[in-house]
């Protein structure tokens, strides 16, 4: 699949702004360069988020989740290049994601940054049950520390940076939903044929997430992409992040362009979703 280049004489692909004009608030403007699918999946999140440890507290928090996928890979592992790259073991892009999680205000209070860590595991587990995996598995791995990027007038942090690891089930395996979905997300059991020479049905990994957090007012947002290290049938290691720069490249330059527009008609979130 063609990269965007780390050569800085050599010109950057064009990107496009996905959004929704009408939709739920807030809602992200992304920045989508073309090997990414150009279509927005917005989640309700707030069944998923009970009991979420805040402050000392378990709390209920309301949240939407928006995410995009790697489009297609023809001539990979997609006969007819119909679903994502994300599914195919020989892409930069197995595994990979970018989203963002809108997290609104708890009783009238920003909620704290940290409970970040909570959230996306809940969102490893919901995602791996939706896409068929027996024994959902999600554990962040090692100490997550938020660097500061940006203060207030009151000297009050209101942006951080983190990196976290996270020992995950891959979502690709013999159980992946055949029906209901669109074709990006869809992978034929036919198409077993061309990732289980590569890797186990459901593997294990370790996904790691650079995340960008920040205050939208009163909303938390939490914009976040990953790749994987994981080991091949074969015995070869990959780490998507390191092994493909140019792959890495773009999701910063993804990352960078992340906007918030929100409306000030309060929160919102879809009634269903994916999962």
């Amino acid at each position: 699949m063609p990269f965007a280049t780390t050569n800085p004489t050599e010109p950057v692909p064009p990107a496009r702004l996905l959004f929704n004009l009408r939709g739920w608030n807030p809602r992200p403007v992304f920045l989508a360069e073309p090997e990414w699918f150009p279509h927005i999946f917005s989640i309700p999140m707030s069944h998923h988020w009970h009991n979420i440890q805040v402050d000392g507290h378990l709390c209920n928090l309301r949240g939407t989740g928006y995410l995009l996928l790697p489009a297609a890979a023809p001539g990979a592992a997609a006969p007819g290049g119909t679903y994502s790259a994300h599914f195919d073991p020989g892409s930069p892009y197995f595994q990979a994601f970018f989203g963002l999680y809108v997290v609104a205000p708890h009783q009238g209070r920003r909620v704290s940054p940290e409970v970040f860590v909570q959230l996306g595991d809940r969102d490893n587990l919901a995602w791996g049950k939706f896409m068929g995996d027996p024994s959902p598995f999600s554990q962040a791995e090692g100490p997550v520390n938020l660097q500061c990027q940006e203060t207030d007038s009151a000297d009050a942090s209101i942006r951080w940076t983190c990196t976290m690891t996270c020992r995950i089930h891959a979502d690709l395996g013999y159980q992946n939903p055949q029906q209901g979905l669109m074709p990006i997300l869809s992978v034929p059991a036919s198409a077993a044929t061309a990732w289980e020479s590569q890797v186990f049905s459901y593997q294990e990994m370790l996904a790691t997430y650079e995340v960008h957090l920040w205050y939208e007012g009163d909303y938390l947002i939490i914009g976040y992409y990953n790749g994987v290290s994981f080991e091949k049938k074969s015995g070869q290691t990959v780490n998507t992040l390191s092994d493909y720069p140019a792959f890495r490249a773009q999701l910063e330059r993804m990352a960078a362009g992340l906007k918030i527009v929100d409306n000030g008609g309060g929160f919102s979130t879809p009634p269903s979703g994916l999962f």
